[in-house]
């Protein structure tokens, strides 16, 4: 039997929900107790496509199709704990898909910005139950109009972070992403603003794939 094409129960859900958080999402050091709060309480099986709901709370990367891969949820709570958001900061989701990750960012602040291209904007945009913001737009570009940002999650890797993105960064604020070298080295990273210059942060070793439009780009040849 084709297991990932026979729905589970609502309840079924739900006890595979408090399984990732008890299983994979604390044991990787994520004590607080709002993120915790957030992913036991949105359904992450309402945002994948029917066919792969039964893959929701495994771990690893979910592929989503179209090249794109929702992170896995430990190292995403993880991320999210390290970025200390709290009620009344700003935040602006980069690569938000479907909109799970600003429904998860929801729980921690009120002013979140969900950002991707059109299709999937318009899918996260078609969720009945979302009352969530989206806006579509090239995710390097990020969303100046909304901004300026306390913090910017990328939901991927990088290897470089465009200038755009800095620029809308607040003085003192932070970017939370994965970072890829080139090797098979990959960590979870804050790159904090200070004098609009960015400070690494090495948090955790994670390899995740990389965002569309944040690979290195190539050097000048002369």
């Amino acid at each position: 039997m084709n297991n990932a094409a026979t729905p589970l129960s609502s309840s079924s859900f739900e006890t595979a929900r408090f399984n990732m958080v008890e299983s994979q999402i604390r044991p990787f050091s994520v004590m607080n107790e709002q993120v915790i709060n957030a992913f036991s309480s949105v359904a992450r099986e309402e945002y994948i496509p029917v066919e792969r709901r039964n893959l929701a709370y495994l771990g690893g990367d979910l592929p989503m199709g179209k090249g794109r891969f929702m992170v896995e949820p430990a190292g995403y709570a993880r991320l999210l704990q390290e970025a200390h958001i709290v009620p009344g900061m700003r935040v602006l989701d980069i690569g938000c898909l479907t909109g799970y990750t600003t429904a998860i960012l929801s729980y921690l602040t009120a002013e979140v910005t969900g950002l991707d291209s059109v299709e999937w904007v318009m899918q996260a945009k078609n969720l009945a139950h979302q009352s969530l913001n989206f806006v579509a737009g090239e995710l390097a570009a990020g969303a100046p109009l909304q901004g300026p940002f306390d913090v910017i999650v990328l939901n991927g890797a990088v290897q470089r972070i465009p200038e755009a993105l800095i620029a809308q960064v607040k003085e003192g604020g932070l970017i939370a992403c994965f970072w890829r070298g080139q090797r098979s080295d990959g960590h979870g990273v804050l790159y904090h603003k200070q004098k609009n210059a960015l400070r690494q942060q090495i948090l955790f070793d994670a390899f995740v794939p990389i965002l569309p439009g944040f690979e290195e780009q190539p050097g000048f040849i002369f």
